[in-house]
């Protein structure tokens, strides 16, 4: 299914743990003693998006903290690591900037990426997508 943001946001019954998606994956980050850290993160993961040729995942990340919302991580083969959103939300968001042409819809911080909110005027094909993820009922 082609997507104009890259990745497919799979539907629900196709929402997995990536340690059951891609075992070889965490296999071989398990294999570096440096991502450990790393290495506990993905295999706790869902695996919420990807590209019909798997250059592209998007993951859902426990936080550090229980009581916060997960993470959303974003893995190209074109960008070392990964690129982290505070939540899911953020993640949505900052597409909707990317395709509305919005510049500085993420900073950087100790080496990690976030999204930022940033106050912009959707367009009309981005005001859908915000409607109906964010509704609230």
């Amino acid at each position: 299914m082609y997507s104009i943001t890259g990745i497919e946001i799979l539907p629900i019954e196709r929402t997995c743990w990536l340690r059951q998606a891609m075992p070889d994956l965490i296999y071989s980050y398990d294999q570096l003693e440096e991502q450990r850290g790393l290495t506990n993160k993905l295999r706790e993961s869902l695996l919420i998006g990807r590209d019909p040729s798997d250059e592209q995942q998007l993951l859902l990340v426990p936080a550090n903290n229980p009581a916060t919302e997960w993470e959303c991580w974003f893995f190209a083969h074109w960008i070392p690591g990964e690129v982290r959103h505070p939540t899911f939300r953020y993640f949505i968001e900052s597409e909707v900037h990317r395709l509305n042409g919005v510049d500085g819809a993420s900073f950087e911080t100790n080496g990690e990426v976030f999204c930022r909110k940033i106050a912009f005027t959707p367009s009309p094909r981005a005001s859908h997508l915000l409607r109906d993820l964010f509704a609230d009922g």
